[in-house]
């Protein structure tokens, strides 16, 4: 039992820790990339159910792919960089999920007030028929 506590303590310790700055950058990455992910998608027209599904895909992708090239330039390939991927992703994924349940103005063709939110607004008389 002795030698096997002195051989795990004089094992070295690892150098990828679960927390750390490093891990708070994957997270906030992963959510930036799919976000930005799904906003492109949505602007192609493609459904939320799609977009959002896409879009992890897209990020898994980006996280795996960071993930070979480390270790490829330092041989570390951490598993522990990829839960913080998917915890970004996740997290970014329940946030455009609840922002879906209110609808969106679209520009072309909406009022004024509509895309301001605002109760009502017109143009002086002067303005408005200026602007026919």
């Amino acid at each position: 039992m002795k030698l096997l506590f002195a051989i795990l303590v004089a094992l070295p310790k690892p150098s990828d820790s679960f927390f750390g700055a490093d891990k708070m950058k994957h997270f906030f990455l992963s959510a930036f990339v799919q976000s930005v992910a799904f906003g492109g998608l949505r602007s192609f027209a493609v459904d939320r159910p799609r977009a959002l599904r896409a879009a992890g895909g897209v990020t898994a992708a980006v996280g795996l792919g960071k993930e070979l090239y480390d270790s490829r330039r330092t041989g570390l390939f951490s598993v522990r960089d990829l839960v913080w991927d998917a915890a970004g992703a996740a997290v970014a994924t329940q946030g455009l999920r609840r922002t879906g349940a209110r609808s969106r103005p679209s520009f072309p063709g909406m009022p004024l007030s509509s895309i301001l939110g605002a109760a009502d607004i017109r143009l002086p008389p002067t303005q408005a028929r200026s602007a026919e």
